[in-house]
């Protein structure tokens, strides 16, 4: 679980305070990134898409994976990682679903 952690959780966290281009001491640069923390979706037209997105759809396709009778690419994951026991279900391209 740490390891999951390192490799996803903390990049995600260091990519939390800063623009993806650091460009601020560049005599040459006409644009700036802007501090993640500073940007925030507050309605309008995407605002009221990304709370879709958050509220029904990212909820909807977690609901979808983790069902094993209806999707077996994430219980096929489990199983080779060891968390569940079985076997193997469907062709093994059906596992990029996850990807």
């Amino acid at each position: 679980m740490a390891a999951t952690f390192l490799l996803y959780g903390l990049p995600v966290l260091l990519a939390q305070s800063n623009g993806q281009l650091q460009t601020a001491n560049s005599p040459y640069a006409k644009l700036y990134s802007v501090d993640i923390d500073k940007v925030a979706w507050d309605g309008g037209f995407w605002g009221d898409r990304f709370d879709v997105c958050k509220d029904t759809m990212l909820l909807n396709m977690w609901r979808i994976f983790d069902d094993a009778e209806l999707s077996h690419a994430y219980r096929n994951f489990e199983i080779a990682a060891g968390y569940t026991q079985g076997e193997h279900r469907d062709p093994a391209f059906f596992d990029g679903d996850m990807y």
